[in-house]
């Protein structure tokens, strides 16, 4: 029921490997003639060549170049000259066969395409259904956008892929890129076709966070990148104005937050921050790069307290796959304790610890409102906030929250030192509370 408008030969005839078209076949002109079709007493004009775009009218913007195969696979690809002449939309009809590992190097060309020209790109090759004895064919679908793949079908399922490409998307960035520079090209036809428009759900998806790609992996790379940009652009700075010292406002928010972290923790030469310390913050941040070293027990030890669950595995259990038992953490009885009680008591343990270890600090603070003079208040304030702190330091780190630091948990931990002065600082709390005002 359709109506030809044009014929697209293909421009570039292999002769290599497993291709053998040349002996058949040669280049279509690039140019477009006419070419007469007869029906009958009926006679109709077709365009036939490369240089055919096709303007549809009821998209503004869309014009459609087309190109055939194994033109994608050369240097001066049709698709070049359709974009500067004003396509923003590539179309190819391919007859790709498969070899180990091609497919990637497809997508990367259909991908490298897109983005070289800002354009849409649609690719469709010949299905498994298609193959011969010489060649096998697994029907690669792909849809990119300026170098971003839309859809893409899973080989030799014969499936049909849907796409939304945003041409007024294209047609901006066009104008925004001053490089691209479109050209007039007399060699270039336009054949108007008239469709009708119809309005269609959108299936295509936003992320909620756009500048921030929600692959755990490609995150962690843009991450570093953004860090090694702003360090190695610091670095430079600081060489060409002989810059010996940073001076950064810390105001709490991301932004300070930051600029402390270029300024201190990813600079080699930082005097600030030890490698040891250096090596802490870039495990935190990069926790799958250092998980076998730096990261190894604070990976290990939220395994151990999700292992737990609800109830726990028990108190001192023989599992040898346990934290305790398994030696997969080597400071189980101090820095991380709240891993083993996460283990051994479950969630309810957890709950329990952390409720303790907040009733001590708000008694502390009800205590420092109503001590008798100043100095009472400081004593059982201090306490409290110390308490509530190296808690919340102790079970951060323990939960991967934090990066890892040595504090102990209050009144938890093994360590004679650290109960003591726990215990004696409590005693002078206890006393500002017998002094309390009446």
């Amino acid at each position: 029921q359709g109506e030809i408008r044009g014929f697209v030969p293909k421009a570039n005839i292999p002769a290599y490997a497993e291709f053998y078209e040349s002996r058949h076949f040669e280049e279509g002109n690039r140019e477009p003639v006419e070419y007469v079709l007869k029906n009958g007493e009926e006679e109709q004009a077709v365009p036939f060549g490369t240089n055919l775009l096709f303007e549809i009218d009821a998209v503004k913007g869309l014009k459609v170049g087309c190109e055939i195969c194994e033109d994608i696979w050369v240097a001066d690809s049709p698709a070049n000259s359709h974009a500067k002449a004003g396509a923003t939309v590539i179309v190819n009809l391919s007859a790709s066969d498969e070899t180990v590992g091609k497919d990637e190097y497809r997508e990367m060309l259909v991908k490298a395409s897109s983005a070289r020209n800002i354009a849409g790109y649609v690719y469709t090759s010949a299905g498994e259904g298609e193959s011969t004895q010489d060649l096998v064919f697994s029907g690669h679908n792909i849809i990119a956008e300026n170098g971003t793949v839309l859809a893409q079908s899973k080989r030799f399922a014969n499936q049909t892929v849907y796409g939304d490409i945003d041409v007024s998307r294209i047609c901006h960035e066009r104008r925004r890129m001053s490089t691209f520079r479109q050209e007039e090209d007399g060699s270039y036809r336009t054949v108007k076709i008239t469709m009708k428009k119809e309005k269609t759900e959108i299936s295509r998806k936003f992320g909620c966070l756009p500048f921030v790609p929600e692959d755990k992996e490609k995150r962690n790379k843009r991450c570093d990148e953004i860090l090694s940009i702003q360090s190695f652009g610091l670095k430079k700075r600081y060489e060409h104005t002989g810059c010996k010292k940073a001076v950064i406002g810390i105001s709490g928010g991301l932004d300070s937050a930051l600029a402390l972290l270029v300024a201190l923790a990813l600079q080699p030469n930082s005097t600030v921050l030890t490698n040891n310390q250096r090596g802490r913050i870039l495990a935190f941040i990069y926790p799958e790069q250092y998980a076998t070293t730096t990261a190894y027990q604070q990976l290990n030890s939220v395994t151990a307290i999700a292992s737990g669950m609800l109830d726990g595995k028990g108190y001192k259990n023989n599992e040898i796959t346990s934290v305790k038992n398994g030696n997969f953490i080597s400071e189980a009885q101090t820095d991380f304790i709240f891993a083993v009680i996460g283990e051994e008591f479950g969630f309810k343990g957890s709950i329990t610890v952390i409720l303790l270890e907040m009733l001590i600090t708000l008694e502390c603070i009800h205590i420092a409102r109503r001590a008798r003079d100043p100095a009472g208040t400081i004593i059982a304030a201090s306490m409290g906030g110390l308490v509530g702190i190296q808690a919340f330091i102790n079970i951060g780190v323990a939960t991967f929250i934090l990066p890892t630091t040595g504090l102990t948990l209050p009144f938890v931990s093994y360590g004679l030192t650290s109960l003591m002065s726990l215990f004696i600082g409590m005693g002078f709390v206890l006393n500002v509370r017998l002094q309390a005002k009446r």
